[in-house]
């Protein structure tokens, strides 16, 4: 089993009012992935913003909407690793058939959430011919501000 690190980049712009995608990863054909830790965090300045609306979503991937491929990083594991999954950032056109398994209020106000899994308790996504098959986080911010946040993801395993 290896880990693997997907990072937004550069700070991904969020419009006042419209959900966004900002990152998503989606299984290979026959290796589930697990979200073991994710963070986002904004780049606001005023203390009277609206608390920026962070949803972890799961996808069918009826449509795969517009994205900018990602490049994970392999953080722990077999130093040969090669990951199997992919990974997308920045979702210009928003895929469809979300699903909001968790959501919280996060203040953009130098606001951070950082999420890290309990051991065997993952949030999962199966294989690429599963129902349920990307794993991303939607951003609805009030104000316009930047999000930059990460996926720390394994794959394979229990």
């Amino acid at each position: 089993m290896a880990g693997f690190s997907l990072v937004l980049g550069s700070g991904i712009a969020l419009t006042p009012g419209a959900p966004k995608t900002v990152i998503m990863i989606t299984p290979g054909a026959n290796i589930p992935c697990k979200v073991v830790e994710f963070a986002i965090g904004f780049d606001g300045t005023s203390a009277s913003n609206t608390p920026v609306l962070v949803e972890l979503v799961g996808c069918t991937l009826a449509t795969q909407g517009t994205r900018t491929i990602g490049v994970p990083i392999q953080t722990d594991g077999e130093s040969t690793a090669v990951n199997i999954f992919s990974g997308f950032v920045n979702y210009t056109v928003e895929p469809t058939a979300l699903t909001v398994l968790k959501e919280f209020l996060v203040t953009p106000n130098g606001g951070l959430l950082i999420m890290q899994s309990p051991l065997s308790r993952e949030t999962t996504n199966g294989v690429s011919t599963s129902t349920q098959k990307g794993l991303g986080l939607r951003c609805t911010a009030q104000q316009a501000v930047n999000a930059r946040g990460h996926f720390e993801v394994t794959e394979g395993g229990s």
